[in-house]
């Protein structure tokens, strides 16, 4: 049979005595829901880890990572991180970045007040907003869009949008 302390070595198994010594010392580490104030500091330090220290964050960008609950902490954090750097160009994350990267998480969606605005309107700022993102890359904001280089350009001329 074995001895308590051959048990205590076998795989898969934690030794006893290091348990005992470590659950003496406890750390409780609150919720990054309940650390707002350390996003920013951590977004930093995140963009430093995945080899981007550069970039910066915008501030409606910066708002709505504290606005979201953040229910896989900092590792979500630092994942919604990592793929709006694939969509950076420059050296700033603008919202609209985090959004893209961030497909079905609704607190980094932007607010937009619809109340007063026609349907046309609200599509002509989308557009308009795209192009700004992409840099006139009409190609790339109509795939971001969903629709048709094509339709894209119908739009340009229905909504008499010009290039700047």
């Amino acid at each position: 049979m074995f001895s308590p302390r051959a048990e205590s070595r076998l795989p898969g198994r934690f030794r006893r005595d290091l348990y005992f010594r470590l659950a003496g010392a406890v750390v409780q580490v609150p919720s990054l829901r309940e650390r707002v104030e350390d996003i920013p500091l951590l977004v930093t330090q995140l963009l430093a880890d995945l080899g981007r220290p550069d970039v910066r964050v915008a501030n409606d960008a910066m708002l709505a990572l504290k606005r979201r609950s953040w229910p896989g902490n900092v590792r979500e954090l630092k994942n919604a991180l990592a793929c709006a750097l694939a969509f950076v160009e420059a050296s700033l994350i603008e919202l609209c970045q985090l959004v893209h990267a961030s497909e079905g998480q609704d607190a980094l969606r932007p607010e937009i007040g619809f109340l007063g605005k026609t349907l046309e309107s609200i599509e002509r700022e989308a557009i308009v907003q795209r192009l700004h993102v992409t840099r006139g890359k009409k190609a790339q904001a109509a795939e971001s869009l969903g629709i048709a280089v094509s339709t894209l350009y119908e739009k340009l001329k229905k909504y008499k949008v010009h290039e700047t």
